[in-house]
C-alpha cells in the first residue's frame, strides 16, 4: 500500500520561461515500511523534492498525496532530519529532543523522551550541552528528536554529510539496526553510491535540469546488512550499474571526456570513502 504519491510534480522558481525547471514530471510511489535512497548530481532537485514532500514548499505542477491527503503543509507525521543536527546551543540534549513536542503545544511526556534518547543509544547523555556531544552524536540526538514525534514518515536529506569517514559508517550500522526494531518509512537522500545501496531497499537516480527521476530500481540484498555487505559480488554489480546511470546523467556538467574516469570517482568527483580507506 502507498504511504506517498506524487503525481506529475514540478517545480520552477521565478516566472521566467526560459529558466529550466527545477523539477519536472515526477511520479512515484513509495509503501508504507520502505526505505527509499535518492542519488543525483548537485543541483539536480534532490533536496527541493525533499522540501515539497515535507510541506515546506508548494509545487508549481502536479500533486503530492500522503496517506490518502494532498500535501498542503509540514506535518509531524513527515519529520525532517537534516545534514547539520540543528541542536539548540541552550538546551541540554533531553531538552532538544522534547523541543518539537513542547513546539506543538503537547503536554511532554517525558518517559517516552527518555525511551527516545534510550534508542538512538544517549542514554546517560541526558543533561549534556550540544557542544559536549561529537558529531554523531548530534546527528543521533537530532535523529531523537524526529523520533519521538512518531513520524510515519523521515525525510533525511544527507544526514551523514557532514561526518568523518568512520562516524559515518557507525551511522550506517545504526540507522540499519534502528530499522530493523521500528516500524519506519524512509526517504533518505544521499551524494554516496555505496550508502544508497547499502541502506535501501529501493533506489532513485536523478538527474539535472530539469531535476526528474532516471533510474529507480529495487535492492533485493538480503537484510541484516552491514559493512560486509559492500563486499559481496551482488552489491558490486548493483553498484557499478549505478555509477553507469549517475555518469551518464553527469558525466558532460562534471567535465569528464571518458566514462572510464568517471567511473572511478562517486558522481560528486571525489573518490568512494571506502576506496580512500583501503
Amino acid at each position: 500500500m502507498s504511504l506517498l504519491s506524487l503525481h506529475d510534480v514540478s517545480l520552477r522558481f521565478g516566472n521566467d520561461p526560459q529558466r529550466p525547471s527545477v523539477l519536472e514530471s515526477i511520479s512515484l510511489e513509495v509503501g508504507e515500511g520502505e526505505f527509499v535512497t535518492v542519488l543525483g548530481p548537485s543541483g539536480c532537485g534532490k533536496t527541493s523534492l525533499l522540501r515539497l514532500i515535507a510541506g515546506f514548499q508548494e509545487s508549481t505542477g502536479g500533486e503530492i498525496v500522503f496517506d490518502g491527503q494532498k500535501v498542503s503543509g509540514p506535518s509531524a507525521e513527515r519529520v525532517v532530519v537534516f545534514q547539520q543536527a540543528g541542536l539548540y546551543p541552550w538546551l541540554n540534549l533531553r531538552n532538544n529532543v522534547a523541543f518539537g513536542l513542547k513546539l506543538r503545544r503537547r503536554k511532554v511526556d517525558w518517559r517516552l523522551v527518555e525511551e527516545t534518547i534510550d534508542i538512538v543509544g544517549l542514554k546517560g547523555y541526558e543533561s549534556y550541552a550540544p557542544y559536549e556531544l561529537s558529531g554523531g552524536m548530534q546527528q543521533r540526538a537530532a535523529l531523537a528528536r524526529a523520533l519521538v514525534m512518531s513520524p510515519r514518515l523521515l525525510l533525511m536529506d544527507e544526514p551523514f554529510g557532514a561526518l568523518d569517514a568512520l562516524t559515518r559508517q557507525r551511522m550506517q550500522e545504526f540507522i540499519l539496526e534502528l530499522r530493523e526494531r521500528l516500524d519506519l518509512t524512509i526517504f533518505f537522500i544521499t551524494h554516496d553510491v555505496e550508502e544508497a545501496i547499502l541502506l535501501g531497499d529501493r533506489m532513485l537516480i536523478m538527474q539535472a535540469e530539469p531535476g526528474r527521476v532516471t533510474f529507480d530500481e529495487d535492492i533485493r540484498l538480503p537484510r541484516p546488512r552491514s559493512e560486509a555487505t559492500t563486499l559481496t559480488p551482488e552489491f558490486q554489480v548493483i553498484r557499478q550499474r549505478a555509477l553507469q546511470t549517475l555518469g551518464r546523467v553527469s558525466i558532460a556538467a562534471a567535465g569528464f571526456t571518458d566514462l572510464d574516469t568517471a567511473l572511478s570517482l562517486n558522481f560528486d568527483g571525489s573518490s568512494s570513502a571506502r576506496e580512500q580507506r583501503a
